[in-house]
């Protein structure tokens, strides 16, 4: 888990979406968060409070959108960032690995990050994470249906539970699932309508299908 942090040219550098680590010079994050000409961005490693003086940033010197990233509908809302030097592993420092393509569907994932606890309302600073449940992709676009903008497409993930949901600011961050001992990211945060919204399950990007153009990207992933 990191921090992306922005700088525009006229304002200090702070923490905006979150990103996971796929090898020790990449990082997964969601397109819509850099999606804006101008910016400059680091990461912060090993990082669980924003106070947190020992925390490591490191600048991005590229990043990718999708290719077919569309901003009106969140579509392909993934995004590669490159970092400026690797990242060592050590204890709390390390990559995720992608979940295979299958069906977590009622299955617990966790999110997390650093986005508020309410809709519109402040951000912790300290990590936060939430268990949600796997929907059903029928369930989902039923939910969705009714959007003249938002369609959920076989590359979208669905998950809610009463009460929780990933928030503003969580963008970019992982969805993950436990197996045999070994955390795999199912998804990127991408959108949603308000949070905890009983109607509205939180929808992601599904890492499975965006699989080949990531691995494209990135060398010597897990």
């Amino acid at each position: 888990m990191v921090g992306v942090f922005v700088r525009r040219s006229s304002s200090g550098s702070y923490q905006l979406c979150g990103g996971s680590l796929l090898s020790s010079m990449h990082v997964l994050t969601a397109a819509h968060c850099v999606n804006e000409a101008g910016l400059s961005v680091s990461v912060g490693v090993r990082m669980h409070d924003l106070r947190d003086k020992t925390k490591e940033i490191v600048p991005v010197t590229s990043y990718k959108r999708h290719p077919q990233y569309n901003s009106s509908g969140h579509m392909n809302d993934v995004a590669i960032l490159t970092l400026e030097r690797a990242v060592s592993w050590r204890p709390g420092v390390g990559p995720i690995c992608l979940a295979p393509d299958k069906n977590y569907e009622g299955q617990m994932a966790v999110v997390a990050g650093w986005g508020t606890l309410t809709y519109q309302g402040k951000n912790p600073n300290a990590l936060h994470e939430v268990a949600v449940e796997i929907k059903t992709q029928e369930s989902c676009s039923q939910s969705y249906q009714h959007t003249s903008h938002l369609q959920i497409k076989e590359s979208h993930v669905c998950a809610a539970s009463n009460g929780r949901d990933s928030c503003q600011g969580d963008s970019g961050g992982p969805l993950m699932v436990l197996e045999g001992g070994i955390w795999y990211q199912l998804g990127v945060v991408s959108y949603g309508i308000g949070c905890a919204n009983p109607k509205y399950p939180g929808v992601y990007s599904r890492v499975s299908f965006f699989a080949s153009w990531i691995q494209g990207e990135v060398r010597g992933h897990c």
